[in-house]
């Protein structure tokens, strides 16, 4: 569990950005919180890469440790909400609106929340990534062309506004908070 200036947040921290030119060629580098650290290597975790769009969001036959997507998440669960202690649930729904405000204001998209599940050790984690990619110009074209595309299915590349609404509504179906006894 995070904070960010006194806020509940699930934003995976940022280390270090950096550019690294070989002879001609420049990559830049972005180092990032590690949310597998301190997981069991030995369990087969089940990984979810959640956007909360349906468009795209399925890998059949998938191989063991292959990330998952939306789809395959709600298959898994059997279209029902994952269940966390309430008090961790709390968290979590406070962590992703504060994260998601800070996110479109500075017209940030296509963030996505990394679920990692360890059902033998009863221990889940989860953190925002990807989270860096403006709504642009050429985001925006892409959009409209995926819209025109796809037969008015709605892409995964929305404005700012749209995406942190769709993304609140998804994980708000995602996951509920239970009270232990």
């Amino acid at each position: 569990k995070g904070k960010f200036k006194g806020k509940k947040s699930v934003l995976s921290k940022l280390f270090g950005m950096f550019e690294i030119q070989i002879e001609s060629e420049k990559y830049y580098v972005i180092a990032m919180e590690n949310l597998f650290f301190g997981m069991d290597s030995d369990c087969q975790l089940k990984i979810y890469d959640l956007k909360g769009s349906e468009t795209n969001r399925y890998i059949a036959n998938a191989k063991k440790d292959q990330v998952l997507l939306d789809t395959n998440f709600r298959i898994d669960q059997n279209g029902e909400p994952f269940s966390l202690k309430f008090e961790d649930h709390q968290f979590m729904v406070e962590a992703i609106f504060n994260d998601t405000k800070f996110l479109c204001k500075h017209n940030l998209i296509d963030y996505s929340l990394l679920l990692i599940i360890d059902s033998k050790n009863n221990v889940i984690k989860a953190g925002i990534i990807d989270y860096l990619r403006l709504f642009t110009w050429d985001k925006q074209m892409e959009s409209v062309g995926k819209y025109v595309i796809k037969a008015g299915a709605i892409p995964t590349i929305i404005n700012a506004n749209e995406y942190r609404t769709r993304f609140l509504e998804a994980m708000g179906k995602y996951f509920m908070g239970i009270h232990s006894k």
